[in-house]
């Protein structure tokens, strides 16, 4: 069972989300789930810089001013109540990890 709780901002907040790094051990992250949005796991850069990834592919994104901005997107292992999930991997600007609701398909939440 997926557990978590509601921030004082709202936000629900997963317990138990772990990333793989590079030599092998978890590392925990702080993860607010989007139930809005089910693309890449958006980790942030301190972590990701950490983490056993591989570059699979680039995005182009469309800021408010109309200029664009190229994004790498990685291919990595996230650990979600102790299951291994490999996902598509990005970075964001954030202290702690966002992630859709694909991987929480079939389980049961307790917040």
């Amino acid at each position: 069972m997926i557990t978590g709780m509601i921030s004082e901002k709202l936000d629900p907040v997963l317990n138990d989300v772990f990333a793989r790094r590079a030599d092998g051990a978890l590392i925990s992250v702080r993860t607010i789930l989007d139930t809005g949005f089910n693309g890449a796991f958006c980790m942030p850069k301190k972590i990701l810089a950490q983490m056993a990834t591989k570059p699979i592919s680039v995005e182009l994104y469309e800021l408010a001013d109309g200029s664009l901005v190229a994004e790498q997107n990685y291919a990595g292992e996230i650990i979600v109540d102790n299951q291994p999930f490999a996902r598509r991997v990005k970075r964001h600007r954030f202290r702690h990890g966002a992630d859709g609701h694909g991987h929480a398909a079939g389980k049961r939440g307790h917040f």
